[in-house]
């Protein structure tokens, strides 16, 4: 029986297709056939359709915020495989959470997660979801370490705000705050990629101004902040993120990247066992990699010019040797005459003035005017304080010719 102004058709499942209202002057209110064959066809003027659906699998699709999504029947989602995805490419509508579609600002297709964050497909990295037991708000874009206290909370990783110092090596870092986490909450942390809307004074170290091009070290001071100044020894001097853009104080944008600058002990061909106070390090052909002495390194002071003597079993200190480049002495710091290359000062006698030996290049010893005393009398020959004294022809220039012999002369006083 055939009810008045109704009409009944068979349609082969092949992909042939069947508008209705395709005499209206609206768009059709209903697409039949199978979804892979015509999901590309989108309502964008007369014929298109609004809703479509699938005899092929018994769905029903409806066209909302520019993809088909599915109504009614069974699955959920379009029928797959899919050969290709088509995103509307000036999609403006936003990315609320759960949305995907494409993001022409940034190139790319991304999807909106909780928290108003905005996932830029293939431009960041996350961490899986932690939990923020730091006791207190974690701020976008503040730095995050794991919980050395304690590490995990069910399947969640514990963060709180980074600290940086000699207790807290670089590789407790994870890296960035993608939103604020309140106490005991979940959130996200970036590892690479954007951090959008940073407030500078949540971020910033007391005292010092973050600029575009700055990049930002772990502040030694304040947990979760940030320097543009390498800190100091022993805190870590890691490279976390870069300044990118900075409209106002409230609208940061940092590309975070982290490099963890490692300790010494960590490097693979470095053996610190057994280090202690004053160790060195030396390399051990042998075994490929350095290794660190279990006694203590040879170490001292001393002042410019002094040759260096043993002090103690492993320390250094002054010796009396003065050498300053051109002229050398031994006890003393003046030479003779300016043109005396090597002088010894020494003072056998406490209540006189030192003696002096010295001699100058042309290997002739110099006698300023003035006594000799060898062997406690006076005498122009002689030794004295182990020193020898050979004779020559006193000249008026206060020179001793001594015809091509070294002579080495001891002077206890004069001028």
């Amino acid at each position: 029986t055939l009810l008045f102004g109704t009409a009944y058709s068979q349609y082969p499942a092949t992909g042939n297709k069947q508008r209705l209202g395709w005499q209206t002057t609206g768009d059709g209110l209903v697409y039949r056939g199978a979804i892979a064959d015509t999901a590309t066809i989108n309502p964008g003027g007369l014929n298109n359709a609004w809703m479509l659906l699938d005899t092929v699998n018994g769905n029903l699709y409806a066209y909302r915020e520019h993809w088909w999504q599915l109504v009614s029947g069974g699955g959920g989602g379009i029928t797959m495989p899919l050969d290709s995805v088509a995103f509307d490419t000036s999609y403006v509508s936003g990315f609320p959470t759960g949305t995907m579609a494409y993001d022409a600002d940034n190139e790319t297709v991304s999807v909106g997660i909780d928290g108003g964050v905005i996932y830029q497909l293939g431009q960041e990295l996350f961490y899986p979801v932690v939990v923020n037991k730091s006791d207190s708000l974690i701020k976008n874009g503040q730095l995050v370490m794991v919980d050395t206290a304690t590490l995990i909370e069910g399947d969640r990783v514990r963060v709180i705000q980074a600290r940086n110092g000699a207790n807290y090596p670089s590789n407790y870092i994870m890296g960035v705050a993608t939103t604020d986490i309140p106490d005991d909450s979940t959130g996200l942390v970036t590892f690479f990629g954007y951090v959008r809307e940073v407030k500078h004074a949540d971020i910033a170290q007391s005292g010092d101004t973050l600029i575009p091009g700055n990049i930002l070290y772990p502040s030694p001071t304040q947990p979760g902040r940030y320097t543009n100044v390498p800190p100091s020894t022993p805190a870590h001097k890691s490279t976390i993120a870069l300044v990118v853009r900075k409209p106002n104080p409230n609208n940061m944008t940092l590309l975070v990247r982290p490099w963890l600058a490692p300790k010494l002990e960590d490097a693979s061909d470095v053996d610190t066992a057994g280090i202690g106070q004053n160790s060195v390090l030396r390399y051990d052909t042998a075994s490929g990699y350095w290794k660190a002495s279990a006694t203590a390194g040879i170490v001292g002071s001393g002042i410019n010019n002094y040759l260096p003597k043993f002090t103690g079993a492993s320390s250094i200190g002054n010796s009396l040797f003065f050498d300053n480049g051109t002229q050398t002495m031994i006890g003393g710091t003046t030479p003779a005459y300016n043109l005396s290359r090597f002088s010894i000062y020494y003072n056998p006698v406490t209540t006189g003035p030192p003696i002096l030996v010295d001699t100058r290049a042309y290997n002739s010893a110099i006698l300023p005017g003035g006594s000799w005393n060898v062997g406690g009398q006076y005498d122009s020959l002689g030794t004295y304080a182990s020193f020898a004294a050979f004779a020559g022809k006193k000249e008026n220039s206060n020179n001793l010719d001594t015809k091509g012999e070294a002579q080495i002369f001891v002077n206890n006083g004069g001028d």
